[in-house]
Protein backbone atom coordinates (compact mmCIF):
# COMPACT_ATOMS: atom_id res chain seq x y z
CA UNK A 1 0.00 0.00 0.00
CA UNK A 2 3.16 2.52 0.78
CA UNK A 3 4.23 2.34 -2.88
CA UNK A 4 0.37 3.45 -3.96
CA UNK A 5 0.55 6.14 -1.87
CA UNK A 6 3.56 7.26 -2.28
CA UNK A 7 2.91 7.04 -6.30
CA UNK A 8 -0.58 9.06 -5.62
CA UNK A 9 1.33 11.60 -3.72
CA UNK A 10 3.48 12.06 -6.79
CA UNK A 11 0.47 12.16 -9.14
CA UNK A 12 -0.94 15.35 -7.17
CA UNK A 13 2.49 17.21 -6.66
CA UNK A 14 2.64 16.97 -10.25
CA UNK A 15 -0.40 18.44 -10.82
CA UNK A 16 -0.30 20.75 -8.57
CA UNK A 17 3.07 21.86 -10.19
CA UNK A 18 0.51 22.52 -13.62
CA UNK A 19 -1.94 24.33 -10.97
CA UNK A 20 0.54 26.57 -9.70
CA UNK A 21 2.80 27.27 -13.43
CA UNK A 22 -0.17 28.31 -14.59
CA UNK A 23 -1.28 30.63 -11.32
CA UNK A 24 1.81 32.38 -11.66
CA UNK A 25 0.57 34.11 -14.67
CA UNK A 26 -1.95 36.08 -13.08
CA UNK A 27 -1.06 39.42 -11.22
CA UNK A 28 -0.64 38.41 -7.26
CA UNK A 29 -1.42 41.82 -5.52
CA UNK A 30 -0.23 43.31 -2.28
CA UNK A 31 -1.67 41.76 0.85
CA UNK A 32 -4.49 44.46 1.30
CA UNK A 33 -5.44 44.24 -2.29
CA UNK A 34 -4.78 40.87 -3.47
CA UNK A 35 -5.03 39.99 -6.48
CA UNK A 36 -5.86 37.31 -9.04
CA UNK A 37 -3.42 34.89 -8.24
CA UNK A 38 -3.66 35.18 -4.73
CA UNK A 39 -6.55 32.54 -3.70
CA UNK A 40 -5.04 30.05 -6.17
CA UNK A 41 -1.40 30.24 -4.94
CA UNK A 42 -2.59 29.80 -1.54
CA UNK A 43 -4.59 26.69 -2.59
CA UNK A 44 -1.52 25.53 -4.17
CA UNK A 45 0.12 25.90 -1.39
CA UNK A 46 -2.14 23.69 0.86
CA UNK A 47 -2.30 20.63 -1.55
CA UNK A 48 1.43 20.74 -2.03
CA UNK A 49 1.69 21.08 2.04
CA UNK A 50 -0.75 18.26 2.31
CA UNK A 51 0.58 16.32 -0.13
CA UNK A 52 4.04 16.17 1.43
CA UNK A 53 2.65 16.01 4.84
CA UNK A 54 1.12 12.88 3.53
CA UNK A 55 4.23 11.41 2.67
CA UNK A 56 6.26 12.05 5.65
CA UNK A 57 3.19 10.71 7.33
CA UNK A 58 3.15 7.29 4.89
CA UNK A 59 6.93 7.07 5.33
CA UNK A 60 6.88 6.79 9.38
CA UNK A 61 4.09 4.40 9.06
CA UNK A 62 4.55 0.54 9.86
CA UNK A 63 4.39 -1.91 7.39
CA UNK A 64 0.75 -1.42 5.63
CA UNK A 65 -2.62 -3.43 7.12
CA UNK A 66 -4.48 -6.28 4.74
CA UNK A 67 -7.24 -4.47 2.72
CA UNK A 68 -10.55 -5.98 3.50
CA UNK A 69 -13.08 -5.84 0.33
CA UNK A 70 -16.50 -4.42 1.34
CA UNK A 71 -18.77 -7.47 1.74
CA UNK A 72 -22.29 -7.71 -0.94
CA UNK A 73 -24.67 -5.60 0.92
CA UNK A 74 -21.99 -3.14 2.17
CA UNK A 75 -20.58 -3.43 -1.49
CA UNK A 76 -24.40 -3.18 -2.83
CA UNK A 77 -24.79 0.24 -0.51
CA UNK A 78 -21.67 1.94 -1.97
CA UNK A 79 -22.88 1.14 -5.60
CA UNK A 80 -26.25 3.02 -4.87
CA UNK A 81 -24.42 6.08 -3.84
CA UNK A 82 -22.33 5.98 -6.70
CA UNK A 83 -25.62 6.27 -8.84
CA UNK A 84 -27.00 8.60 -7.06
CA UNK A 85 -24.07 10.58 -7.62
CA UNK A 86 -24.03 10.19 -11.16
CA UNK A 87 -27.71 10.67 -11.36
CA UNK A 88 -26.82 14.27 -10.05
CA UNK A 89 -23.96 14.83 -12.46
CA UNK A 90 -26.98 13.55 -15.44
CA UNK A 91 -29.53 15.56 -14.53
CA UNK A 92 -28.19 18.41 -13.40
CA UNK A 93 -28.25 20.62 -16.72
CA UNK A 94 -31.46 19.56 -17.44
CA UNK A 95 -33.09 19.94 -14.04
CA UNK A 96 -31.24 22.31 -11.70
CA UNK A 97 -29.85 21.69 -8.52
CA UNK A 98 -32.91 21.18 -6.62
CA UNK A 99 -34.79 18.61 -8.85
CA UNK A 100 -31.46 16.89 -9.25
CA UNK A 101 -30.52 17.10 -5.13
CA UNK A 102 -33.16 14.76 -5.15
CA UNK A 103 -32.82 11.44 -5.88
CA UNK A 104 -29.34 11.62 -4.20
CA UNK A 105 -30.82 13.09 -1.38
CA UNK A 106 -33.23 10.28 -1.09
CA UNK A 107 -31.13 7.52 -1.76
CA UNK A 108 -28.70 8.28 0.27
CA UNK A 109 -30.99 9.03 3.13
CA UNK A 110 -32.12 5.04 2.57
CA UNK A 111 -29.03 3.47 2.36
CA UNK A 112 -28.04 5.08 5.84
CA UNK A 113 -31.26 3.84 7.16
CA UNK A 114 -33.78 6.18 6.63
CA UNK A 115 -37.55 4.19 5.96
CA UNK A 116 -39.83 6.38 6.99
CA UNK A 117 -41.18 7.70 3.69
CA UNK A 118 -42.54 10.91 5.92
CA UNK A 119 -39.44 11.88 7.58
CA UNK A 120 -37.75 11.02 4.47
CA UNK A 121 -39.81 13.79 2.66
CA UNK A 122 -39.27 16.52 5.10
CA UNK A 123 -35.43 16.05 4.90
CA UNK A 124 -35.69 15.60 1.19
Amino acid sequence: MRREILAIVGCVLALDAVYLAEAVRYPVGTPSRPGAAFYPLLVGALVAISAVATALEEGRRGPAPAVTWPDRPALRRVIALLGAALSYVVLLPYTGHILASVPVTVISLRVMGLRSWPLLGAVT
